[in-house]
């Protein structure tokens, strides 16, 4: 662990609404190094949790959505879309707006 962890000072991880139990207690045993980033090292996690897709095999977003809670955890939130129209995005918010 402690080597895995002196390779890498900054990590970025995509599609964390998607990660299960074993790969978010994996990401976090590479990261626990990485306090605040007043030493310069980073851990920045991006993910969507109306867009978790793998469910059946055990993806928990609320592992990722629930990161706002930890002390020293800073959120930023992404309000623009550079992948869709805003056509598309405003009809796929219209048929998500039901879900829980």
């Amino acid at each position: 662990r402690k080597e895995v962890q002196k390779a890498f000072d900054h990590v970025l991880v995509d599609e964390c609404q998607d990660l299960n139990k074993v790969q978010f207690e994996a990401i976090q045993f590479m990261t626990e190094h990485i306090s605040d980033g007043a030493d310069g090292k980073s851990l920045w996690m991006v993910g969507d949790d109306k867009q978790s897709i793998y469910g059946f095999r055990g993806a928990r977003p609320e592992m990722f959505t629930q990161l706002h809670t930890t002390e020293g955890w800073k959120t930023r939130v992404i309000r623009t879309n550079y992948r869709c129209t805003p056509e598309i995005v405003e009809a796929a918010n219209r048929l998500i707006a039901n879900n829980e």
